[in-house]
């Protein structure tokens, strides 16, 4: 609802500004003296009628920007939050393996240890279930 609101006011804004100019325009093209009358109590300033043509094709141009930004940011995706980074806390060595009776032989062949914690793995094991550390 928000963007919609945005993208209405930057519309009208955008189209008031087009206007402006072309006031400016006209003044600038047809020198009449009635329009420069109602210019002059539009923009009741010390200033020469080419100032004043200036002045409005300038404001025009600020307005017309303002309505085109209002416009964009309107319809343009938000941008998300930074990510932040945490830190990682420091990783402590594991706990030692307690002691296990001597398996026999044959189970021996079949498994294998961890290369950095030591605790005893099954060879088709890509990861330690003790230390959670990739062996391969």
């Amino acid at each position: 609802m928000l963007a919609m609101r945005k993208f209405l006011v930057g519309a009208v804004l955008t189209y008031v500004g087009f206007f402006l100019f072309l006031v400016g325009f006209m003044i600038r093209a047809t020198s009449s003296p009635t329009l420069d009358n109602i210019i002059q109590t539009m923009i009741p300033l010390s200033m020469t009628n080419a100032d004043r043509e200036n002045f409005i094709q300038i404001l025009s141009g600020l307005v017309g920007v303002t309505g085109l930004l209002l416009c964009i940011a309107s319809v343009s995706k938000p941008t998300p939050a930074p990510i932040t980074i945490m830190q990682q806390a420091p990783v402590t060595a594991p706990a030692p393996v307690p002691a296990q009776s001597p398996a026999p032989a044959s189970s021996l062949v079949q498994r294998g240890t961890c290369k950095f914690c030591g605790h005893y793995i099954e060879p088709n094991e890509t990861f330690c279930p003790n230390c959670n550390r990739a062996q391969r």
